[in-house]
């Protein structure tokens, strides 16, 4: 329960916005102010007085920085998606198995992911898309590059034996990943896929990839082939 002068200050400063209030609040929680505001009375002055955050964007950024080293696995988990399986996360983290659980139910504790038990794997998956966007954007470049490369590849570990309803993913992981090569390789698959289920539309999204990742390529005639190849179909 908040007193109604804090209640006001934070509506005031989240314009309402449902993710912002709870966020705020969070906030204020964690830190300790909010007690502190309470503890006298909600008046006007100490309410005044708390130092909020001036942007979503800003206290999320302040709630990554708090995470300390499961900081970096939120990150590799935002590049994955929106949500991943116990499996795959075991697989792109290469962390001890009590270190993987612990720092997934800080994450969980924390109000950023969110779990589901259920058959045959446990997901985890963002809270909120807002709270994805902000740790896929807080990494640098090089390290988003590589993070997708791992990503590829744990796919490719973990669901050998059903990769075909994940060309489309490794294709996006390979290319983000500046692996342009098989990159095209699983855009094409992820094409000829789509086409024989009849799923048209799929099918000439993954074709314009491919042609695209392709086209970027050094000339050779290997290269000119397959977009022979491409364009025939």
């Amino acid at each position: 329960a908040l007193s109604p002068s804090l209640r006001a200050r934070i509506l005031e400063r989240t314009d309402g916005t449902p993710l912002f209030v709870e966020e705020l609040t969070r906030a204020l929680l964690e830190s300790g102010r909010l007690q502190a505001a309470e503890d006298a009375a909600g008046s006007a002055i100490a309410v005044s007085q708390l130092s909020i955050p001036g942007g979503l964007h800003g206290l999320l950024m302040a709630r990554l920085d708090r995470l300390g080293s499961a900081r970096e696995l939120l990150q590799a988990l935002a590049v994955v998606g929106a949500e991943a399986g116990y499996p795959l996360i075991r697989a792109l983290a290469g962390l001890p198995e009590l270190t993987l659980r612990e720092r997934l139910d800080q994450l969980v504790a924390s109000g950023l992911l969110q779990v589901s038990e259920t058959a045959p794997e446990t997901v985890y998956r963002f809270k909120h898309a807002l709270i994805r966007d902000v740790a896929n954007g807080s990494m640098l470049s090089e390290w988003r590059a590589r993070q997708h490369c791992l990503a590829a590849q744990a796919i490719e570990t973990v669901y050998a034996g059903h990769l075909a309803e994940r060309f489309g993913e490794l294709a996006h992981h390979y290319e983000h990943g500046g692996r342009i090569e098989p990159a095209a390789d699983y855009a094409q698959r992820a094409a000829e896929r789509a086409l024989s289920l009849c799923a048209n539309a799929q099918a000439v999204a993954h074709f314009e990839t491919a042609i695209r990742l392709l086209e970027g390529l050094p000339a050779s005639p290997e290269r000119q082939l397959r977009l022979a190849s491409l364009y025939s179909q």
